[in-house]
């Protein structure tokens, strides 16, 4: 498991990414957390989740991080098909490999939350598939659950109503974790060219390591760095300068 455009983070702490090496998306979220959105209290009102005493949360991303919907086939067949309301136009859905293990086994081991920013009418038709029969995914929040800050749809774990040492988000963008750097694992983005992507499976790895922590977030901030490299930018725009401008 590594963040876009570093270095392996396997056992390193704080490694930064080759600025240069990243890709236009990158870049513009990494503008976005240095200098667009800044951490704010939390929204007022009822958690998100009803109460329960779990060991850890995995709060987990739906598109480019355990599926992706795309409006045209590639040459391999879709997984299934989903309906737009809106437009009445069909989605192509291809599961990441190994998706299905990944929510049966986390199931087992974590409460598991899914956190799209999604629409709920196209959300809840994946996950139907993904989770037929409603065992392994114990909450789905969508789009409405978000924060919203500069068209960016932003999570914020702090409403789920669960300890935040407890609590770790798996999101393919960087910009999903604003409102909670110290709690995010960032997998790469999958668009179904690749069919060999093993990443769920190393992401299953690490939630194993993190529900053996007293603190996760603790644990994240030591291993991936985010909230650091994020003040790195902030203290040294030049960075930016030279890389984006």
């Amino acid at each position: 498991m590594e963040f876009e455009g570093s270095e392996p983070a396997m056992g390193v702490a704080m490694r930064t990414p080759d600025w240069s090496q990243l890709d236009d998306n990158l870049r513009a979220a990494w503008r976005f957390l240095a200098f667009e959105c800044t951490e704010e209290p939390v929204q007022e009102g009822p958690p998100l989740l009803p109460p329960r005493e779990v060991g850890l949360t995995v709060v987990l991303d739906l598109d480019e991080t355990l599926s992706h919907c795309r409006l045209e086939q590639l040459e391999k067949k879709p997984d299934f098909c989903v309906q737009f309301e809106e437009s009445k136009a069909t989605g192509y859905v291809y599961v990441r490999p190994f998706a299905q293990l990944f929510l049966q086994v986390a199931a087992r081991l974590f409460e598991v939350v899914v956190f799209t920013a999604s629409s709920q009418g196209y959300a809840d038709q994946v996950l139907d598939q993904l989770d037929p029969d409603r065992r392994c995914i114990s909450a789905r929040l969508y789009r409405q659950h978000c924060v919203e800050r500069g068209g960016a749809f932003l999570k914020d774990l702090r409403r789920l109503g669960r300890p935040m040492e407890r609590v770790v988000l798996v999101d393919n963008s960087p910009v999903s974790l604003a409102l909670c750097l110290d709690n995010g694992i960032v997998v790469s983005s999958w668009t179904a060219e690749n069919r060999v992507d093993r990443e769920l499976l190393e992401l299953l790895l690490l939630l194993q390591q993190c529900v053996q922590q007293a603190s996760v977030a603790q644990f994240l901030v030591e291993r991936y760095g985010l909230r650091y490299m994020v003040d790195m930018l902030r203290q040294q725009p030049e960075l930016i300068g030279a890389e984006f401008g």
